[in-house]
């Protein structure tokens, strides 16, 4: 009897965000025939923000998370703190966000419809631009939008009318595995941390969407909802970039080295580098506008009818013998499908003059290309469609995503090259231009003299 011991219970794990749940709750909660509880109707008006209908189907998952019916019309203490401690543990990491949110759009159904997806969509999105703080104001998106044009892709190729959480999962984690990042941290914003600044976050669920500092035209091939949904799936050195901060502690710790560096991310700002209808279409003509960017880009081509491609290359634009590009370059397809069609380095090759090489700009290797541009930049070929027959390229744009020092180091660099190639012109120079040993130096070092005067 002396060995034997007595079991004890295991003690109760509680959310770690318990206290600022029960905080939140003795806000909102009103207090009938001694029993505190939250209305619906208060829980709605908390959570509706700018977006109506997001607060329904919101109200619904915290009910049956917190173990009540679908027809629960107020939540007690234990239900709203359960309900929503299931829910930050769950959205905790980008898969369990995925099914999170499924579950929660689909108002706890095992499927989604076209209607269903398309809702999905542009609440993410708003409520992303809310929590980011971005003005993401522009031309009416075209018809159809980015948003139908993702629910299609999600449905699939074989009519289907619904699509089940799996194969949502599934295709978001290859082709949009931040898509509710936003809306995550608004919640936890709601939830956990009212009144704090939306300006700089820390890097945990940061929803990082570019800042544009050029206007977007009707005529704009990046519009508003492009540019949040690729901010759901491009590498940071796209997007976001992390500030040097500094807490200065207490009066006894006021020297630098003993000052803690705590990171803070910042969306990025995008300036237009280079547009085909207000420059010019033509390699010459890019390669003024794009080349010397020091910093990562985005380009954007209409092909054909109804095609829109995105070229994000994560190193400046050059002319090389070889493919280029490090681990962050993507190749996406936006229309009429939306999907990554490559991802990885090595992914550009760019030449204009090298013989018994292409000409022109491949997307993918060279042995296995995606999309190949001829040296006119007029036509493409759309490999990965297993359609070589040449598409009319209708437009051209080039963002550049490293912020207004990297454009004014560029345009101080095109400066310098003018002032050179007019310095050369002045001097009497044997033979053709071309052929010229100061034009073979001045290649070397990277200086382009004849590219914008063509």
């Amino acid at each position: 009897m002396g060995n034997k011991q007595t079991s004890q219970p295991e003690p109760v794990k509680l959310s770690p965000h318990n206290e600022s749940l029960s905080k939140l709750f003795e806000e909102l909660a009103e207090v009938k025939d001694e029993v505190s509880s939250i209305r619906k109707e208060v829980f709605q008006n908390y959570f509706r923000s700018e977006v109506n209908e997001f607060d329904e189907p919101l109200f619904l998952h915290v009910a049956l998370s917190g173990g009540c019916n679908r027809s629960a019309v107020q939540l007690t203490r234990d239900e709203f703190v359960n309900g929503f401690g299931v829910f930050l543990d769950e959205g905790a990491t980008s898969a369990g966000r995925l099914e999170l949110y499924f579950a929660m759009f689909s108002d706890g159904h095992a499927t989604m419809s076209f209607t269903d997806l398309v809702e999905m969509f542009h609440i993410s999105r708003s409520l992303a631009v809310v929590v980011a703080g971005t003005a993401l104001q522009g031309a009416k998106p075209e018809s159809p939008t980015i948003a139908d044009v993702w629910a299609r892709s999600i449905m699939g190729d074989d009519d289907n009318t619904q699509v089940d959480c799996q194969t949502f999962c599934s295709w978001a984690k290859q082709n949009c595995p931040r898509v509710f990042d936003g809306i995550h941290c608004w919640m936890r914003k709601m939830l956990l941390h009212r009144g704090s600044s939306t300006a700089l976050i820390t890097s945990e669920g940061f929803p990082a969407i570019p800042f544009i500092l050029d206007p977007i035209h009707s005529h704009s091939l990046l519009n508003t909802e492009t540019l949040w949904i690729l901010s759901t799936i491009l590498p940071p050195c796209f997007i976001r970039v992390t500030l040097p901060t500094f807490n200065t502690g207490s009066l006894q710790s006021e020297v630098v080295e003993e000052r803690i560096a705590k990171p803070v991310e910042k969306c990025k700002e995008w300036t237009l580098l280079y547009d085909s209808l207000e420059h010019g279409q033509s390699l010459n003509r890019f390669k003024h506008h794009c080349m010397g960017y020091r910093g990562p880009t985005v380009a954007l081509l209409k092909v054909g009818k109804e095609g829109l491609l995105i070229a994000a290359i994560d190193v400046e634009w050059r002319e090389s013998s070889s493919s280029w590009g490090n681990s962050d370059c993507r190749i996406i397809q936006v229309r009429p499908k939306f999907r990554v069609l490559r991802a990885g380095p090595n992914l550009i090759f760019f030449n204009e003059r090298a013989r018994g090489l292409p000409s022109g700009i491949v997307l993918g290797q060279t042995s296995r290309p995606c999309v190949t541009l001829d040296a006119d930049l007029r036509a493409a070929k759309l490999h990965y469609h297993l359609d070589l027959t040449p598409q009319i390229i209708n437009k051209i744009e080039v963002w550049g995503c490293g912020g207004q020092e990297v454009k004014a180091k560029q345009q101080k660099q095109q400066q310098w090259e003018r002032k050179q190639a007019e310095k050369l012109q002045k001097v009497k120079r044997p033979g053709r231009w071309d052929d010229n040993p100061d034009k073979a130096i001045l290649d070397m070092a990277g200086v382009t003299t004849n590219h914008s005067q063509r």
